[in-house]
């Protein structure tokens, strides 16, 4: 019996299998018609299962998920109300599990990555966007789900998310060009405005550690962890001290990782 996982994002899915522990990892392109990802992904799943029977299968979409249906992706607006889950029940008679790529990325880091030992985990993904997630006690805490890091509000005056402020799709339409080839005094002025919703997440989650993510946190183009990590303590006003601030260490896995937990707990 094989338990194989799967992430699928706006540009590439991966997929592999995970007995035990992640094996070799397929990346394919994500097409943007659901049936013909489908059937892409299904074709990667069978060859990930090498023939034998497949016990479970765990995934995790860039979306809106509920019970395993895609109520929304906005990197792919086609996917609307795509009950993808059930899909791959009918193709292959096993149990599936779906959630969101940032819950259970959040996941993975927590149970396999930075984040584990912590009691409570609050992860936050800055890249094309910005998500996050809460994780108490090695699960996905289901009372925290509405609230998206992302889309707090951070400049009153004109409605501003931190999504919109800091995320890499509104950079690159702010600036015109890639994120990656900002100058970076563009990344020392946003650091105060990242920080200040990483000080927000960090007073509603009170969690033990803060494991911070994506395309956008690195030392050469992008957020510096500590720039952040020193941003952040400014802010410090009602509680003794800040969590630690950790970089994930899972990469592209953490997803596949959370699936896999997924599964496991099911």
């Amino acid at each position: 019996m094989s338990r194989i996982v799967f992430d699928i994002g706006g540009s590439h899915m991966r997929v592999a299998r995970a007995d035990t522990a992640l094996g070799d990892v397929q990346k394919i392109g994500t097409p943007a018609e659901p049936e013909s990802a489908l059937s892409a992904l299904s074709l990667q799943i069978e060859r990930a299962s090498s023939g034998e029977p497949i016990e479970a299968i765990g995934g995790a979409v860039a979306g809106v998920i509920r019970k395993g249906t895609v109520l929304s992706s906005p990197n792919l607006p086609e996917w609307k109300s795509f009950a993808l889950a059930e899909a791959l029940r009918s193709r292959f008679a096993t149990r599936v599990e779906v959630g969101n790529d940032a819950e259970l990325e959040g996941l993975g880091e927590a149970l396999f990555g930075a984040g584990k030992g912590f009691p409570i985990v609050a992860y936050m993904t800055i890249g094309t966007g910005v998500g996050g997630a809460r994780i108490v006690g090695g699960a996905v805490d289901s009372r925290s789900v509405g609230f998206e890091p992302g889309h707090q509000i951070i400049d009153v005056t004109h409605g501003a998310t931190l999504e919109s402020l800091v995320g890499g799709a509104s950079l690159k339409r702010k600036h015109g060009t890639a994120p990656k080839i900002l100058p970076r005094s563009v990344w020392d002025e946003l650091t105060p405005i990242l920080a200040a919703g990483i000080w927000n997440a960090i007073v509603h989650w009170s969690p033990d550690v803060v494991v911070l993510a994506g395309s956008l946190l690195n030392d050469d183009n992008g957020f510096r962890l500590a720039d952040v990590a020193e941003a952040v303590e400014k802010y410090r006003s009602v509680i003794p001290a800040v969590p630690p601030i950790r970089a994930g260490v899972l990469g592209d896995k953490a997803g596949l990782s959370g699936a896999l937990a997924l599964i496991n707990k099911s």
